[in-house]
């Protein structure tokens, strides 16, 4: 029991380090220290993955697994990784063989080598790196000679990887008993030969596109109800794969062009899910509480997919606003009851399409807009001098705002403030409607004038709506003081 309470204590104290480096995160403008944050993170990430997978299962039967599962823990700290990959100087390595470490925790052995050989490429001390590039090795050998193929002949049998022993060897066992009956390859969930064949820790076999969707509605094997930790990243036996290849040459391929066809048909239609409930701009960033059951199934697939989403306000009947936001999740907090503490980030607008229900929550068909150019000449010179009058006026609002936040009353324009972000720099692509947009998240618009800024396709029009509204701002404010 000693141990079991020591263990949940590490856990606690590793996940309250994480939330503490997303604050840190959200909060640094430095450039390096966000890079150093990003990589502690990913390393508190496996760390936390690592020890709930060291938890024995008599330990596990007395106290209840809260959070993210081993798996989805991984694939965060693989996205850290990565994205600290692709900022950091080229003579830094050290990423790369973070990206091989989360790799590695996936089981995904081959990009893990790939990963750690560059970051020896770039540090050849870096024992870690190549300590990681040994394991990777290893595992790719173990998987696909298996042991119960034996070794050569005065050879020892080759080693185990360390993160995953059990489950590697059980794949061998698995993929090693053939049958050539079809019937001990069919899956549980479509009543079909398999389809790139998974393997549950409780030795169950699935078709993996099969076993995905259930992962849609809980985390329990479909046919003992085991609760499972390997999420949607669960990779595939390909040796039994192979073997069904040789063995039922024309329904496998049958299944492949079937599947193969519903994705194509999926990719051409590219459904965006929407979560109905409020206007949100472009850049702006918005805080939210999931607690509806069909809306935590869409985070769910969102935070194992693109991250992305779209924002749309309600409209009269029933419907949504023909205009609507994709988001990205910046920050996705789980809870232990299943609801989630998002941040969202808006990025571009587009065109409600076709509207469908899926599990109850609504999808549609995207038509990405932009804001038609302006035409030389006058509308261009209007543009301009419009731009700089707003831009004055807002940076006016927005100084008198920072001064009433500092007061007990002002949590409401701190909010407003933080929802906003920095002010477009000038000369950056596109300021004029950055510009305009940031100006609407600074101000209390109602929800009817923020549909409209986001709706209007002329930058021009877009800064004279704001125009007027820091205009009737300024006429109210002079009314108090006289």
């Amino acid at each position: 029991m000693a141990t079991m309470a020591a263990r949940k204590a590490k856990k606690d104290e590793l996940e309250e380090k994480i939330q503490e480096l997303g604050r840190s995160i959200r909060a640094t403008q430095n450039a390096g220290e966000e890079l150093s944050l990003l990589g502690e993170r990913a390393d508190t990430y496996l760390e936390l993955a690592e020890l709930l997978r060291s938890i024995p299962a008599a330990d596990s039967e007395r106290w209840a697994l809260t959070g993210l599962d081993p798996t989805h823990l991984a694939m965060l700290a693989l996205k850290d990784a990565q994205r600290g990959a692709a900022a950091a100087p080229a003579d830094d390595g050290s990423f790369h063989r973070r990206v091989g470490e989360a790799q590695m925790s996936l089981e995904h052995y081959e990009s893990a080598r790939d990963e750690f050989l560059s970051a020896l490429a770039i540090d050849i001390s870096d024992h870690a790196a190549r300590k990681g590039a040994d394991e990777a090795s290893r595992a790719l050998a173990a998987d696909i000679a298996g042991p119960a193929m034996g070794s050569a002949a005065g050879e020892p049998p080759v080693p185990e990887s360390p993160t995953s022993p059990v489950i590697a060897t059980k794949r061998a066992r698995i993929a090693a008993a053939g049958s050539a009956s079809s019937d001990a390859f069919e899956c549980a969930l479509c009543m079909r030969l398999l389809y790139e064949p998974v393997a549950t820790p409780c030795a169950h076999l699935f078709c993996r596109p099969c076993f995905l969707r259930s992962c849609d509605y809980g985390n329990k094997c479909p046919s003992c109800r085991t609760v499972l930790h390997v999420g949607r990243a669960i990779p595939v036996l390909s040796q039994l794969r192979s073997f069904l290849l040789a063995a039922y040459p024309a329904e496998y391929q049958a299944r492949t062009l079937e599947e193969r066809s519903a994705a194509v048909g999926d990719a051409a239609e590219a459904p965006i899910p929407l979560f109905v409930m409020a206007v949100m701009l472009p850049g702006e960033r918005m805080r939210l509480h999931i607690f509806e059951p069909r809306y935590r199934l869409l985070v769910r697939r969102a935070m194992e997919g693109s991250r992305r989403l779209g924002m749309a306000a309600p409209a009269a009947g029933g419907s949504v606003a023909p205009i609507a936001m994709e988001c990205e999740i910046t920050e996705c907090q789980p809870l232990a009851d299943g609801r989630f503490y998002l941040e969202l980030k808006g990025l571009r607008r587009f065109k409600v399409g076709e509207l469908t229900e899926q599990d109850g929550y609504r999808v549609a068909i995207p038509e990405f807009i932009e804001d038609e150019p302006p035409e030389e000449g006058s509308e261009a010179e209007a543009l301009r001098e419009v731009e700089a009058d707003v831009e004055a006026r807002a940076d006016a609002w927005v100084h008198r705002i920072q001064v009433i936040a500092t007061t007990r009353l002002g949590g409401r324009m701190t909010e407003m403030l933080e929802r906003a972000g920095p002010k477009p720099p000038p000369g950056c692509a596109g300021r004029a409607e950055k510009l305009g947009y940031w100006v609407a998240c600074v101000l209390p618009l109602s929800t009817e004038t923020q549909q409209k800024v986001l709706e209007t396709r002329s930058s021009l029009e877009r800064l004279r709506a704001v125009q007027a509204e820091l205009e009737r701002t300024d006429s109210a404010e002079s009314c108090q003081m006289m």
